[in-house]
């Protein structure tokens, strides 16, 4: 990187230590002086100043512990149990400064300094330790009890050295004389050792987004500046002692500040980053869904790459579109058949000007030769683009996956598509699209082996079945995120929509119907999906603000379905399985008929597995207290004829959840 744009925090990051940096050359050229004439007169700022850096670093610990979480840093860990220690130690210091009464053993400079010291080294060494490790969570969560232990121990071995056994230390500061070599030497090592980690944190900060990096990079460089200061005075009065102590406070500051503002964000970047994930899905899901319906109504090979690729870009959102055969010569060559973009002319350009004859070399070479999905998370940077990079670029091309299209096992053709953001597309998106690819074969050697009408009949038959299961395993594996945030109703999903379709069956609706009901019992819960998952497994009662989350779910599930094209009103469905027929439900307060029947039935399925399962703040309660619940209830929450049914259901045919 040669520079920084001009929202990267770096640019802002050297400000602060640059103005304390040169308030230090300003002490350093003056006549030496002492800050205040006698230890009483310094007390009475060293104490409050001692005193606010410990309750500083208190607060970093309390701050980052109590906002630990999985997903966050370990780094940061480490950090909290390092200040912990300091803080500690830093009130043994506070407490054995020259001028302080008694505490254990007399006070005095060279006790002040050994506490001092270690507390510096300690600081010293954790941020290099932070600056060292990869920013990545802890492998082993209960780690962190292991690193609270740890600080806990060495602060009560400094303690223990400190008080008890000072004469075996060497000397570290002479009356009348000053600072001995030993300890400028030792705040040289500790200035020595927050530089490498300075230096380590503006690399990092460079080249990663990890937030808290500039933060760590400011207070390491702040710190190097206090440890200069304490290398300088000859009295513990003096204008450098004090200046340290000012910097250390500085330093404590933009640590808090970074640690608190990252623990703060890190709850929402993960809802942010949840959020993306899924968008990014809901892209794939939206492709696959216009592709299915162009297969199913496809009925010329060419016709349908095209139609492809035209719903990949204006119903899935994709720059770049493009289907290229693999061709029967010696070279292997693949020529682009079918393409679509929102901004034409890159294929183009490739065929006119014979580029494409390179095609075998980049990204959709590799996917035929290794029959796997290519992705190139980043155009600017990927080797394999290398011939059509600043093409590419020119259209704001900046990922691509080439998805390999199979005839009995072998690739005789790619799907190439292309997004406008790097590292676009997710594990989830990736599966979906690799799924679409095995539909676009699919149809299209059906296409080809149309060729008498009775085989024909029975090919479309098969494809039609087989996109109906994509769909419903496309639709399951998106509920099954969902579970996965909430293992206690594991599988509700499926019961709901398994009873939903039996209790429709019951009531001899048509075939297409109950698919559609058993379709929507399946992402019935969707939207919880943007519920934090601390209030989904939470062991007791939801209070209001919580209830108020968990409500939000059908409206959620709505938006994420709405624009997905499915044969029947499956956004509509759930959006309304929490109404009721007296308009006492949620969230339109519909009543009556204006409620969609799938929905009153859904209602009633819903209602029976949750009384009936397991929950996460309560044992299951019975069949008997669900069936109890709908026939109480029946004409004024449910609507009556499902009712009917599903007590008939449940207990005269002994249907089992």
């Amino acid at each position: 990187m040669t520079g920084f744009t001009a929202k990267h925090p770096l640019r802002t990051a050297p400000w602060l230590p640059g103005v304390l940096a040169l308030l230090f050359l300003s002490v350093w050229l003056l006549p030496p002086q002492h800050a205040f004439e006698g230890i009483s007169k310094y007390q009475s700022v060293h104490l409050p100043l001692e005193t606010l850096s410990i309750v500083i670093s208190m607060l970093v610990f309390g701050v980052a512990w109590n906002a630990y979480s999985k997903e966050r840093a370990g780094n940061i860990v480490i950090l909290a149990c390092a200040s912990l220690a300091v803080g500690l130690i830093d009130f043994a210091h506070m407490l054995s400064f020259a001028g302080m009464p008694d505490w254990v053993t007399p006070a005095g400079p060279e006790k002040a300094i050994n506490f001092w010291l270690a507390a510096r080294l300690i600081f010293a060494v954790a941020l290099l330790a932070v600056a060292l490790r990869p920013w990545t969570s802890l492998q082993r969560p209960n780690t962190r009890y292991g690193l609270l232990f740890a600080a806990l121990t060495t602060s009560a071995l400094v303690y223990w050295v400190g008080l008890f056994h000072q004469d075996s230390l060497p000397h570290t500061f002479i009356i009348g004389e000053g600072l001995t070599p030993l300890k400028v030497a030792a705040e040289y090592l500790i200035v020595a050792i927050l530089a490498i980690a300075a230096a380590f944190f503006w690399r990092q900060a460079k080249r990663s987004t990890t937030p808290e990096v500039t933060g760590l990079f400011t207070a390491a460089a702040i710190t190097l500046l206090s440890e200069l200061s304490f290398t300088l005075y000859s009295d513990v009065t003096d204008a450098f002692n004090l200046l340290g102590h000012i910097y250390k406070v500085f330093a404590y500051v933009v640590i808090y500040r970074t640690v608190f503002v990252g623990s703060v964000k890190e709850p929402f970047l993960r809802v942010v980053k949840a959020e993306d994930a899924l968008r990014h899905a809901n892209r794939a899901l939206k492709t696959l869904s216009a592709g299915n319906k162009t297969l199913i109504h496809a009925r010329e090979e060419q016709a349908l790459l095209e139609a492809m690729c035209h719903a990949a870009v204006e119903k899935g959102g994709y720059l770049l579109a493009w289907v290229g055969y693999v061709q029967q010569d010696d070279a292997g060559s693949i020529k682009p058949v079918a393409w679509h973009a929102a901004q034409p002319g890159y294929v183009e350009a490739l065929v006119s000007t014979r580029q494409d004859i390179a095609l075998k070399n980049g990204p959709s070479g590799v996917t035929v030769r290794s029959g796997q999905a290519t992705i190139c998370q980043d155009i600017a940077t990927d080797p394999l683009f290398e011939p059509w990079r600043e093409l590419a670029l020119q259209y704001s091309y900046r990922s691509s996956i080439s998805i390999p299209l199979h005839d009995n096992g072998s690739v005789f053709a790619t799907l190439a598509l292309y997004a406008a953001t790097a590292d676009a597309f997710t594990e989830d998106e990736i599966a979906l699209l690799s799924e679409m690819g095995e539909d676009i074969s699919f149809g299209i050697m059906s296409l080809r082996m149309r060729g008498e009408r009775d085989s024909a009949l029975a090919k479309q038959q098969s494809y039609l079945d087989q996109l109906r299961d994509g769909l419903q395993d496309t639709v399951q594996a998106i509920a099954a995120t969902v579970e996965m945030r909430d293992p206690y109703t594991a599988g509700h999903q499926r019961r709901v929509a398994e009873l939903a379709a039996a209790i429709a069956g019951e009531m001899d609706l048509p075939h297409e119907q109950i698919y559609a009901i058993h379709l929507a019992g399946i992402v019935h819960d969707l939207g919880k999906i943007s519920i934090p998952a601390e209030i989904l497994s939470k062991p007791a009662k939801l209070n209001g603000i919580e209830y108020s989350f968990i409500k939000t779910h059908p409206q959620n599930g709505y938006d994420i379905l709405k624009d997905i094209d499915f044969p029947w009103p499956i956004a509509q469905m759930v959006l309304q399985h929490h109404e009721r027929m007296d308009g006492s439900g949620y969230p339109q307060g519909l009543r009556g008929d204006a409620i969609l029947l799938e929905a009153r039935i859904l209602a009633v399925a819903d209602v029976v597995e949750a009384i009936a399962s397991h929950r996460p703040y309560r044992a299951s309660l019975g069949m008997d207290a669900a069936l109890e619940e709908i026939d109480s209830k029946r004409g004024t929450l449910y609507d009556a004829a499902v009712v009917d049914a599903a007590l008939r259901l449940l207990r005269e045919r002994n249907y089992k959840l």
